[in-house]
């Protein structure tokens, strides 16, 4: 007898979130896609009481999402204070 383990679908919105996360470095504003799509998709993978994989994802994208939001302030403030 085999005890084969189906596989978790994975949420797409973590996918998505991790792709707009990605993006962040050359399109600025994508940080706040993966940020948006990032709790999204936690939320989902809560509400299916963790049926779906992703949540490591949405993790990942929410912290380069955050990041890139932080690096757009601190050039968004230098260039109001210096310029």
């Amino acid at each position: 007898m085999s005890h084969i383990v189906p596989l978790k679908k994975t949420n797409r919105l973590a996918v998505m979130s991790l792709v707009t996360a990605l993006l962040t470095p050359a399109f600025a504003p994508a940080a706040v896609a993966a940020v948006v799509f990032g709790h999204a998709a936690r939320r989902e993978i809560r509400a299916s009481a963790y049926a779906e994989a992703g949540d490591r994802l949405a993790a990942a994208a929410l912290f380069v999402g955050y990041l890139g939001l932080a690096g757009l302030a601190v050039l968004t403030a230098s260039f109001l204070l210096f310029a």
